[in-house]
C-alpha cells in the first residue's frame, strides 16, 4: 500500500494483549473514472469480495498493550490486490472504487475470540483513497518501492 499508513497508540491497558487489524472498506456504491484531471463517478460499483479478503492482521499481533504504545504501528507490508483468487493475505480491492481504510484495536490474545472481544474502530478520513492497478504519472512510480 502506498503510501502506508503509520499511526501510534495511546490508552491502552498495558499488560492486556491486543489485535491491530487494518480493514479496507467500500466508502461509498460507485464507481469511478479519472478524465481532465479529475474523478467523476460513472456508474454503480461492482460487488465486493467477501470482508475477510480486505482485512490484514497486523503481523505483531497479539501484542501487550505497553508493547503497541512504545513505538509507532507501520503497516508498510500490508499490500493490495485487484486479483479475487489471491491466497496470499493480501487484500483484495476492486480497481476504481473508493476505499476508507479503517484500524480495528481488538482486546484478544487469541486470534479464535476476535468476533466476540472488545473492539475500539479507527478512521483518518484523509486516508480515503481510489484504488487504481496503473499509475498513469511517471514520477508516482518513481516513488514507489516495491
Amino acid at each position: 500500500m502506498f503510501p502506508s499508513l503509520r499511526l501510534g497508540l495511546s490508552g491502552m491497558d498495558e499488560e492486556s494483549r491486543y489485535f491491530v487489524v487494518l480493514e479496507t472498506a467500500l466508502s461509498d456504491g460507485h464507481r469511478y473514472k479519472f478524465s481532465t484531471s479529475e474523478w467523476s463517478v460513472v456508474g454503480t460499483a461492482e460487488p465486493q469480495t467477501h470482508s475477510s479478503t480486505r482485512l490484514y492482521v497486523h503481523p505483531d499481533s497479539p501484542a501487550t498493550g505497553a508493547s503497541w504504545m512504545s513505538q509507532d504501528v507501520l503497516f508498510h507490508r500490508a499490500k493490495l490486490t485487484n486479483n479475487t483468487l489471491d491466497r496470499s493475505g493480501n487484500l483484495v480491492l476492486t480497481s476504481m472504487h473508493k476505499y476508507q481504510p479503517r484500524i480495528h484495536i481488538i482486546k484478544a490474545s487469541d486470534i479464535l475470540a476476535l468476533h466476540w472481544s472488545p473492539t475500539v474502530t479507527f478512521t483518518f478520513p484523509v486516508t480515503e483513497f481510489i484504488a487504481v492497478t496503473a499509475y498513469q504519472v511517471n514520477i508516482i512510480n518513481l516513488l514507489i518501492e516495491f
